[in-house]
């Protein structure tokens, strides 16, 4: 486990709000369906039914004060992150409380061959993390898209015409395409990066591969920024140890300092 990462406490509190969110988005679409059924049971005017509605608009009103929040923080964050990154890679001082057993590629030297593998080690991270959030997600989709199927079976068009008035559906699949297309990405980057270290191989000067590296640093760097995607912490400490010891057997095939 690392003994210093600076941007940790600031991506916590971004992970913190995002969770925040979610629930009060879930919480949205509970109080939605409570006072459809309660005025379909109780009538229109009936006092459970103006209370959901009330405790409804507040759920929106402060999951969007949270989702502001997360935004806000996973930039200052990730600003903290980048310059760890370029700081531990090619030894300059952007941030004055650098990372401590983050990175595993202590003994390269600062440059620019150290900041390709440091980026081949998040990517490796990333991808293999990433891929396994998106089965929750797209589970998630699926229950709630049977959920859809099975009323209109069943011809509960009320019910089907709420659920289109949802948020929490559309956000759920919008997450979910998001994450895949991000995954996409993410893999087709790892490939680029399986081939250059291959080349690598083989080369005494790596001087004349800088271009590239460089090249695919700032696409990695690209998709996170477009992504603003969180791995899930839970997920993140029960891949992490297992994942660890995949990547040096990978750093071992490359040739990479170990």
């Amino acid at each position: 486990m690392a003994k210093t990462v600076p941007h940790a406490p600031m991506l916590d509190k971004a992970r913190l709000f995002e969770s925040l969110s979610s629930y009060l988005i879930i919480g949205s679409t509970v109080l939605t369906i409570g006072s459809f059924f309660s005025e379909k049971y109780l009538g229109v005017n009936n006092d459970l039914s103006k209370w959901l509605v009330t405790l409804n608009c507040l759920s929106i009103f402060f999951a969007f004060i949270f989702e502001a929040l997360f935004n806000y923080l996973f930039y200052e964050g990730s600003k903290i992150k980048r310059s760890d990154f370029i700081d531990n890679s090619l030894g300059s001082t952007f941030i004055d409380k650098k990372s401590e057993d983050y990175f595993t590629n202590d003994n390269i030297q600062p440059g620019v061959y150290k900041l390709a593998v440091n980026c081949f080690e998040n990517i490796f991270f990333t991808s293999q993390i990433v891929a396994k959030m998106i089965v929750n997600s797209w589970i998630w989709t699926i229950v709630v898209a049977a959920i859809f199927i099975g009323s209109a079976v069943l011809g509960e068009r009320q019910v089907i015409l709420m659920l289109f008035q949802l948020s929490l559906p559309l956000l759920l699949l919008q997450n979910s395409i998001k994450l895949t297309l991000f995954s996409t990405r993410i893999s087709s980057l790892y490939e680029n990066f399986l081939r250059l270290f291959n080349d690598l191989k083989g080369i005494q000067d790596t001087k004349v591969k800088e271009p590239e590296m460089i090249k695919l640093v700032i696409d990695y760097q690209t998709t996170l920024s477009w992504g603003s995607l969180l791995t899930k912490q839970k997920t993140f400490d029960k891949m992490n140890p297992s994942l660890t010891n995949k990547w040096i057997e990978v750093k071992k095939h490359y040739s990479i300092p170990i």
